[in-house]
């Protein structure tokens, strides 16, 4: 069991992920809406989509750098059953 945890990175991951289409989406709304707050400065930057962007781009990388290997079970079953197959195989012409 020890050898199937999940990383916390890989959590990490999504959330940086989640959060950054958020942000980007929510930049994406006030630079077509121009609804931007009164009194602020350099809204010209866009800087949600730019943060958006960043947090998106570095969550889909942690997710695929840190992402859970497909059932390590099911993987070792089927290498025993080409092992199995081989031997079998072997057998009949050998």
């Amino acid at each position: 069991m020890h050898g199937s945890r999940i990383p916390i990175w890989f959590f990490i991951g999504v959330l940086l992920t989640v959060y950054g289409a958020m942000i980007l989406g929510y930049g994406i709304f006030e630079w077509l809406a121009g609804s931007y707050p009164a009194a602020v400065q350099l809204t010209q930057l866009h800087t949600p989509v730019w943060w958006g962007a960043l947090l998106l781009a570095l969550g889909i990388f942690y997710v695929l750098k840190f992402r859970p290997a497909k059932s390590a079970g099911a993987s070792s079953a089927i290498k025993k059953q080409r092992v199995r197959a081989a031997d079998e195989a072997r057998h009949v012409t050998g």
